[in-house]
């Protein structure tokens, strides 16, 4: 299931996508899109693919991860389109029901991100302590930033 054309052409439906990036060792990806409609109609109509259920969610850009305030004087035009992506959203199976309503759009230079798991990786996830869950976020987000550093 995690294989990046399937994921595109699955999620290509909805709307124009700027870019996939997979995590095989969390069973999960984080899709962008170019407009917050496309990552919204994939949130409301994409949690099926292949007869295996996606939870899809909203997320926030990692802090310090856009553009510096320098080039915010640049006009819209001058910039590329994977620059002025204008939503955000992450996809992730849990437990607790995520709110269906739509978040504001944002204003941000963030990217509109979908990230997906498996069942396996929520039935996993779900049996552990609330500690030991705090814990790995913890670790994905340190070592998410050592990548992208």
């Amino acid at each position: 299931m995690m294989d990046r054309n399937l994921l595109r052409a699955h999620f290509q439906q909805f709307g124009h996508v700027v870019r996939i990036y997979l995590c095989l060792k969390r069973k999960s990806c984080t899709v962008h899109f170019e407009s917050h409609l496309a990552a919204a109609l994939a949130k409301q109509k994409g949690t099926t693919m292949k007869g295996s259920l996606l939870t899809i969610f909203w997320s926030q850009p990692a802090k310090g991860r856009g553009r510096s305030k320098d080039h915010a004087s640049t006009s819209p035009s001058d910039t590329p389109a994977e620059s002025r992506i204008v939503s955000e959203a992450t996809i992730k199976m849990s437990r607790s029901s995520e709110s269906d309503t739509l978040p504001k759009q944002s204003t941000g230079e963030s990217h509109p991100r979908h990230r997906i798991y498996n069942v396996e990786k929520r039935i996993r996830t779900a049996s552990s302590s609330v500690p030991d869950r705090n814990r790995m976020r913890m670790r994905h987000l340190l070592h998410s930033r050592k990548l992208w550093t």
